[in-house]
């Protein structure tokens, strides 16, 4: 059966107006008794019972994607609210010996706010890349592969490049699992940022409750030391995936 033929009766049976014309169709024929009525039961139930689980079958499949992005927009939307109340909170401020720092603060969480956000965007243009998601499942099987070929091969001719070949797809998996180890460690340091700001936050509202001057110093220097954490993981995603071999992978002149 052809693709389009496939697509065609796909969307044929997904439809459900075909699928009511259809079973009024056969009621018909039982009143007339052209058709035995448990052919035409058995048609609506099998067909009615598959238009109501393809749905969430479908839903199912796309839950993890779906569960990633809501998941990386939550640490966008979660800093942007910390920004948002710790801003108000330091220019409800009175102490006017503090208004460097609290100046200084504010242009930092701009900063920290935009930090966090070129990293989700990095983080999650990773995590739906179909490449990435294919080589981690089909290299080591390749891998395998290649390990029992050259267990097997009788041909010395072909040892120096299946031994090579071999080489580079390990050289290439471990880079994936380096790969995906630093994108697990991206969502715990976007974790420890958010942990951070709720903790300022916290603090400055304490502070204002109790009428005590807050350490905008230390905060500010907090705040400093996380950026640059954020800056270095996300340079660290970018080295990871920019990575190339630059060994051949078959020697010139050679066939495997």
């Amino acid at each position: 059966m052809s693709k389009n033929l496939t697509a065609y009766l796909l969307d044929f049976l997904h439809n459900p107006i075909w699928y009511l014309l259809i079973v009024a169709g056969l009621v018909l024929l039982i009143s007339v008794d052209y058709l035995p009525w448990w052919l035409a039961g058995l048609v609506a139930l099998i067909w009615g019972v598959w238009l109501v689980a393809k749905p969430a079958s479908d839903a199912e499949q796309g839950a993890p994607v779906n569960s990633d992005l809501a998941r990386l927009q939550g640490y966008v939307d979660q800093t942007l609210a910390y920004k948002a109340q710790i801003d108000r909170v330091i220019k409800s401020s009175i102490n006017t010996h503090n208004q460097f720092y609290i100046q200084q603060l504010a242009r930092q969480l701009e900063t920290c706010s935009q930090a966090v956000s070129d990293l989700v965007q990095r983080l999650n243009y990773l995590r739906q890349d179909e490449l990435i998601h294919h080589d981690l499942q089909s290299v080591p099987q390749a891998i395998t592969e290649l390990e029992n070929r050259l267990a097997q091969t009788e041909n010395g001719r072909l040892t120096p490049q299946l031994s090579q070949l071999l080489r580079l797809r390990q050289n290439q998996y471990a880079l994936l699992q380096q790969l995906e180890q630093s994108m697990w460690q991206t969502e715990i340091q976007l974790e420890h940022t958010l942990t951070l700001l709720g903790t300022i936050y916290s603090q400055l509202l304490i502070s204002q409750a109790t009428n005590d001057i807050a350490d905008y110093g230390r905060i500010s220097a907090s705040i400093d030391e996380e950026m640059h954490r954020l800056s270095d993981q996300l340079e660290s995603l970018r080295e990871v995936k920019g990575l190339a071999w630059t060994e051949p992978l078959i020697a010139e002149g050679t066939s495997v």
